[in-house]
């Protein structure tokens, strides 16, 4: 838009054009946090006038963690709520922030027991016990992993499992929580074969 300039006790005046370009808008989105588990940061920015060319990062831990990727990905210490900041620059050096607190939540400890034995028969049933504890929020899935496959073999709480065939497994239960937390925990068990009876 065009400024007048006057000069006092001048009669002559000079008129320029003056551009005022439009901020940029800075925005994000951020996944679900959980202890020392990497959140995902979608920057959803809006340009100005300009192009959006610079994205500055601060996560609000000690000491300071920073990212300059577009959407970056952290991974918090502690359970907290961080202040976490995203500057964005254009083309022009025109800036804008935003400010939100991200709430980082503790995970659940995944436990179980087993009986009889972590050393059975070929053919006898081992039944498998959750003990798991959360903070906050309850457990809304269990995962078993019979024979590390990584294919869970059982979603029900306390599974019962007869082995058609002897050695060692490695038992593992993931468990998940209402906030997607997650935690595992193993128990190596053995399966032998038991003795033939013969006789002459």
């Amino acid at each position: 838009f065009p400024v007048t300039i006057r000069r006092q006790g001048c009669d002559d005046d000079t008129t320029i054009n003056v551009f005022v370009r439009t901020l940029p808008i800075a925005s994000y989105d951020n996944t679900i946090g959980c202890q020392n588990g990497p959140v995902s940061f979608t920057n959803t920015s809006l340009n100005g006038t300009g192009i959006i060319n610079n994205w500055n990062w601060t996560f609000g831990t000690t000491p300071p963690g920073s990212s300059t990727a577009v959407n970056p990905t952290f991974s918090f210490p502690d359970t907290f709520s961080y202040s976490v900041t995203l500057l964005v620059t254009d083309n022009f050096g025109c800036q804008d922030d935003t400010v939100k607190f991200v709430q980082i939540n503790s995970n659940p400890d995944a436990i179980f027991g087993l009986s009889p034995s972590t050393e059975i028969c070929l053919g006898q049933q081992i039944c498998f016990f959750d003990s798991s504890t959360v903070v906050r929020t309850p457990i809304r899935n269990w995962f078993w992993d019979m024979d590390s496959d990584l294919l869970p073999e059982y979603t029900t709480q306390n599974p019962c499992h007869t082995y058609s065939v002897s050695g060692n497994y490695t038992v593992t239960l993931t468990v998940i929580d209402s906030n997607s937390c997650q935690d595992t925990a193993r128990i190596n068990i053995i399966v032998n074969q038991p003795p033939i009876a013969a006789f002459d």
